[in-house]
């Protein structure tokens, strides 16, 4: 597994594509896990390589400054943990106000399809990108009709009937539930 921060560093090959998840990935709990899981399975069925985009610092510390959320682990933790989950390459993008300005039409072109060659795209249920978080599984679907790729929109990931997120396991920590972060972050 490499970690790259420079999208000009990912390593090119003409006839390999790529299979992508993107996410703030903080915490890297069950539902991140289940994730990039699919991705790396997904990409070992079609012989692609698999890709797992995050961005530093969170966009939510860039957008909202110290009204941010607080990270549940450090940036190099977080890293270390998705090499662990197997993907080819982790590519740790680096967010900042220009890029909190891109449209989503912009970054997939620029991103996943000039510099990625995505060819098999994995989000979660929830996910949304680009300027105004305008960007969902519904134009990612209409954009990979455009450019060539597929989507693929898993749902959430749920123990004792709750859907498993990162606020939710703040909520545990702040709450002092220990047990039940570490359960939700597996």
């Amino acid at each position: 597994m490499r970690v790259i921060t420079n999208i000009t560093d990912f390593p090119v090959d003409s006839a390999l594509g790529s299979v992508v998840t993107i996410g703030n990935f903080d915490g890297v709990h069950l539902g991140h896990q289940r994730l990039i899981g699919r991705t790396v399975q997904a990409a070992a069925e079609r012989g692609l390589r698999s890709v797992v985009i995050t961005f530093e610092p969170h966009p939510l510390r860039v957008l909202l400054g110290d009204n941010g959320p607080c990270l549940l682990m450090p940036p190099r933790r977080k890293l270390a943990l998705l090499s662990a989950l197997g993907a080819d390459v982790t590519l740790a993008l680096p967010f900042n106000r220009e890029t909190a300005e891109l449209s989503p039409e912009m970054f997939v072109r620029r991103t996943l399809v000039e510099s990625l060659r995505v060819r098999h795209l994995v989000v979660g249920y929830d996910y949304a990108f680009g300027k105004g978080r305008r960007g969902n599984a519904a134009l990612l679907g209409k954009l990979g009709r455009e450019h060539g790729f597929t989507v693929e929109e898993l749902g959430p990931v749920e123990v004792e009937g709750r859907i498993v997120s990162s606020t939710l396991i703040r909520t545990a920590i702040a709450d002092g539930h220990m047990e039940e972060a570490t359960g939700l972050l597996g």
